[in-house]
């Protein structure tokens, strides 16, 4: 489930996020899942701040064509940023799906998916983030019927199904 920075568009990214990114897979493909989801977790904190950075340098100029009419033309200029820490923000919540994917493969269940509604937060969009917070519920809910809590076992399910619902809805599956 976690996903490489190659899918993640590198012209937009800093190199310190994807170089974290990289060393969480790393750590995910040898099992390391504690380690994968700091690395994944700082990798999210540098796209974050990097965002912030181009939010910044947009709005800067964005302010200055507004106070200036004769560079009216810097707002496309700003745009272009403001566009760039969209991507990274998008970029952001693949890591921290990344992260909770790590987490619960630690047996984490519910830090795993607050980091999905983090993910979903910084990204709504993230099919990965909807497919794994259902994966989450499943196993959740065969947890709860190994403790014979019927009511908590078919919640999970509902919120599982709702969630691989709006994963396929986003990201229908080649079958």
């Amino acid at each position: 489930m976690a996903t490489s920075t190659v899918e993640i568009k590198k012209d937009v990214m800093p190199a310190l996020a994807t170089d974290l990114n990289d060393k969480g897979m790393e750590f995910f493909n040898r099992g390391d899942y504690g380690r994968a989801a700091e690395a994944f977790r700082a990798a999210a904190g540098a796209a974050d701040r990097f965002k912030n950075k181009l939010f910044t340098v947009g709005m800067n100029i964005d302010e200055e064509a507004f106070d200036d009419p004769a560079k009216a033309g810097l707002h496309s200029k700003a745009a272009d940023f403001f566009l760039q820490g969209a991507d990274v923000h998008a970029g952001r919540a693949v890591f921290i799906t990344n992260e909770a994917n790590a987490l619960f493969l630690q047996g984490k269940a519910r830090e795993a998916l607050n980091a999905c509604d983090d993910a979903l937060k910084a990204n709504p969009g993230n099919a990965d983030a909807w497919k794994l917070k259902g994966s989450i519920f499943k196993s959740m809910a065969v947890a709860a019927d190994e403790k014979d809590d019927q009511a908590s076992a078919i919640d999970f399910r509902n919120q599982a199904e709702e969630c691989v619902n709006q994963a396929e809805k986003l990201k229908p599956s080649k079958s």
